[in-house]
């Protein structure tokens, strides 16, 4: 019985292309036909000319089970290992290397926070320290100059 290309591969458990590609020209005119309304049909003998090449080719290139190292390649392989292992080494001394170092910023930073607030702090005082002397200068000399007010020129020069 005649077969679509999807029927085919469902059946076979492959692509639609992968059938197309197993079409050549000779296998076209012997096992496909072509319907009116254009659907493809292959023939009995074709699908199982198709099934087999299926499975000669899923054959022909089986999946490695093992690891294929060949005695030559051991030393290197071996090699290889303990420079990875060399790696990985260093990598664990780097890491812990940037953690230290992310620990003295933060110490750091921490110290440069409490210096700065210090620094205003003392800048606060010093600021009212001024403030309160220009304000003392400011009550003496408007207190010097009301009491010269009050005086007459006369009374004035024996003050000073």
């Amino acid at each position: 019985m005649s077969k679509t290309i999807k029927q085919l591969s469902e059946e076979l458990d492959v692509s639609k292309t992968a059938i197309r590609k197993r079409f050549t020209d000779e296998f076209r005119a012997k096992y496909v036909q072509t319907t009116e309304n254009g659907m493809i049909l292959i023939s009995e003998n074709g699908c199982k000319l198709i099934a087999e090449t299926m499975q000669t080719s899923a054959t022909q290139f089986p999946q490695p089970t093992e690891n294929p190292v060949s005695s030559e390649d051991q030393p290197l392989l071996t090699l290889l290992k303990e420079q990875l292992t060399i790696k990985d080494e260093q990598l664990n001394r780097k890491d812990m290397q940037i953690s230290e170092l992310q620990n003295q910023i933060s110490e750091l930073t921490a110290a440069i926070k409490t210096q700065a607030e210090n620094i205003q702090t003392q800048q606060a005082l010093t600021t009212g320290t001024i403030q309160l002397k220009l304000e003392q200068k400011k009550e003496d000399s408007n207190n010097q100059e009301s009491s010269n007010k009050k005086k007459h020129w006369w009374q004035r020069k024996n003050n000073k």
